[in-house]
């Protein structure tokens, strides 16, 4: 064993043990489709045609069961109001958990620099089971050749890292993963990719203005229908 896997051994092992629980499988009608992100209290993150046209009641966010268990239903989201197809495609969801198996604490979200060299996705693959792979990041204008549309500011162009490229050729069911630095910190979600070609990711901290604003209509909405909460 090298030392460049020995360094993803370890960084696995401490990011499945601190946000195990933070990522889940989003569920149409009790069938496993893209990935979900916790961020904070009940709002969770993920690409926004993972959601197509459902109603959020037939939606539900489900954690391993080797993790802390988590169980939710969705009660409402918003996609990225710029959202067409694959472009800006990230959304925020709004789930009510269980009492006893509600996601804890907050996710840290930083912007992947050049230094984070080797990124680690964390998620649940097309059949549930669990997912972590190297991914190398790579220059923006790899992907801009690749893919009709690309943004270099809200995106990211990745592919799996080292033995794990073979392991990892498509990305069915990972849509809406997360994908953290060594620091365990959130830098973006799996958007799309084509066999052979690299993934695309949507940069989280791009969206940061957006999700404080999903986040607070969801809120006021909540105020809104039960005026006795506002005091």
């Amino acid at each position: 064993m090298g030392p460049e896997t020995r360094r993803f051994v370890l960084i696995v092992t401490c990011l499945t043990g601190a946000i195990a629980s933070s990522i889940t499988s989003l569920q149409h009608r009790g069938q496993h489709t893209c990935n979900a992100v916790h961020v904070v209290n009940e709002f969770f993150i993920t690409a926004a045609a993972c959601l197509g046209h459902s109603d959020p009641p037939t939606i539900t966010l489900v954690s391993s069961e080797l993790a802390h268990k988590v169980r939710c239903n969705v009660t409402q989201y918003q996609r990225h109001p710029k959202y067409v197809f694959l472009n800006h495609n990230l959304a925020v969801v709004q789930a009510q958990c269980e009492p006893e198996a509600a996601p804890e604490g907050r996710t840290s979200i930083s912007d992947a620099s050049e230094s984070d060299d080797l990124l680690t996705l964390l998620g649940f693959g097309g059949s549930l089971q669990e997912v972590s792979t190297r991914l190398k990041l790579q220059h923006c204008s790899v992907c801009q050749k690749q893919y009709e549309v690309f943004d270099c500011k809200r995106q990211m162009c990745v592919k799996p890292a080292g033995n794990d490229f073979r392991k990892r050729s498509n990305l069915n069911g990972l849509a809406g993963a997360g994908l953290y630095n060594q620091h365990g910190e959130l830098v973006g979600i799996v958007s799309y990719g084509f066999a052979g070609a690299s993934y695309v990711a949507e940069r989280v901290s791009y969206y940061g203005q957006f999700l404080q604003s999903a986040m607070k209509s969801f809120k006021d909405a909540v105020g809104a229908n039960n005026p006795t909460s506002r005091g």
